[in-house]
């Protein structure tokens, strides 16, 4: 199996260093590289890219809101975690609107961090308790629902893939779930995707959680 390699994106030396570290202890963890910010991170991707980018957001000069936005557009391949101390609602719904594929907070558990990355890797997101309780009280205190809402038809074998999605299978699970096979499960995924303009299967989740398609 090809090892993950992961770029950390810290100001503070000390913490990026502490996630190093852990990263290294992880079994499916490649090369490990670390910037303190979001412009040394540019700079490193013109000449080498991860598989996954753990994001800090405060950071100076350019901070990780920014750069992810960057990073979903030139290089939509890598996956992006945001990884932070901020819990509030706005950060972590700004953040995946961005595109980003997971958020953790920095005092999550180390396996919480390792799971998230394989994750991301084997199933293209990470959605945890935090994510979806920002998803649902976005939806329960914003009941309005955006235009598209009235005008999209969504059948029920997308219904069931948004669930399936939600309940973090793979598309490989939810092929064998639905007696689907393989390549028409991420044909759906792909239709679905255009179908309702998300970025990618982070946009079907939040989709999926603010509409209800996830029970």
């Amino acid at each position: 199996m090809q090892k993950i390699r992961v770029i950390v994106v810290e100001d503070k030396m000390l913490v990026r260093k502490g996630v190093v570290s852990i990263l290294k202890e992880f079994p499916r963890i490649g090369e490990v590289r670390d910037v303190g910010g979001g412009k040394e991170l540019l700079q490193m991707l013109i000449s080498w890219q991860p598989d996954v980018i753990l994001m800090d957001l405060e950071m100076p000069e350019m901070d990780g809101m920014e750069a992810t936005r960057q990073v979903i557009l030139k290089y939509p391949d890598i996956k992006v975690i945001g990884l932070s101390f901020h819990e509030e609602e706005k950060y972590i719904l700004y953040m995946i609107e961005l595109g980003a594929h997971g958020y953790l907070l920095k005092d999550c558990d180390p396996y919480e961090l390792e799971k998230a990355i394989y994750a991301v890797i084997d199933k293209d997101f990470y959605i945890n308790e935090l994510i979806a309780r920002v998803m649902r009280n976005r939806i329960t205190h914003n009941p309005v629902k955006p235009k598209f809402f009235t005008t999209t038809e969504i059948t029920e074998r997308e219904k069931d893939l948004l669930k399936y999605l939600c309940r973090e299978k793979s598309s490989k699970e939810i092929a064998d779930l639905l007696s689907l096979s393989y390549r028409t499960v991420e044909k759906m995924r792909s239709s679905l995707i255009l179908k309702l303009g998300v970025k990618g299967t982070v946009g079907l989740v939040k989709y999926a959680i603010e509409y209800g398609y996830d029970l």
